[in-house]
């Protein structure tokens, strides 16, 4: 008698590998996200903070108008970072204030960061803005690894674009975003 495996065995060893690999991967997708986010969320609390510090020695936000606003945040960016105006590229991650000036009277001042990769976002509101202290996971709505690491987030669904405030997102992540709020 012949030993070894007929071909039906090895197909059904190959469709449960198959099925586990398709309940596996998403989770893994999800979890990559929620990474991702998880080191994007540092860096914007520190711009947020910055700014807020920089508000409390001056009396007001940085202007946007000023050129290399985060040379005045006495804040650190990673070292692989490339520093432009309010903001800084750091590989498939960028960070940026959103800043009001002189000829505006827009409240929507905020420190955010996304992650073109995973196509998520991460967006605090300053004190004194429109939205004060309001937190976002933002995930382009056609990436369910990213809707899943935001709603794993505590992120609850917002109804809608905050007064265009998240197109940023849309342009950087390439589609319609998703705001989760997270406090």
């Amino acid at each position: 008698m012949k030993k070894g495996f007929t071909l039906i065995e090895l197909l059904v060893v190959v469709l449960i590998i198959g099925i586990l690999a398709a309940v596996a991967l998403p989770q893994y997708q999800a979890a990559v996200a929620k990474s991702r986010l998880a080191t994007l969320m540092p860096i914007v609390k520190s711009l947020k903070d910055g700014a807020e510090m920089y508000r409390l020695a001056r009396g007001h936000y940085p202007i946007r108008t000023w050129g290399f606003v985060l040379d005045d945040l006495d804040i650190s960016v990673p070292d692989n970072c490339t520093k432009s105006g309010a903001g800084a590229t750091c590989g498939d991650q960028s960070y940026s204030l959103s800043l009001s000036d002189r000829t505006t009277s827009t409240r929507m001042l905020s420190a955010q960061g996304y992650d073109t990769k995973a196509q998520i976002g991460y967006l605090m509101y300053f004190d004194h803005s429109n939205l004060p202290g309001k937190v976002y996971c933002l995930a382009r709505s056609s990436n369910k690894a990213a809707v899943s690491a935001c709603k794993s987030m505590g992120g609850t669904l917002d109804g809608g674009d905050i007064n265009g405030d998240w197109q940023v997102c849309s342009w950087t992540l390439g589609g319609y975003c998703n705001g989760y709020v997270l406090n």
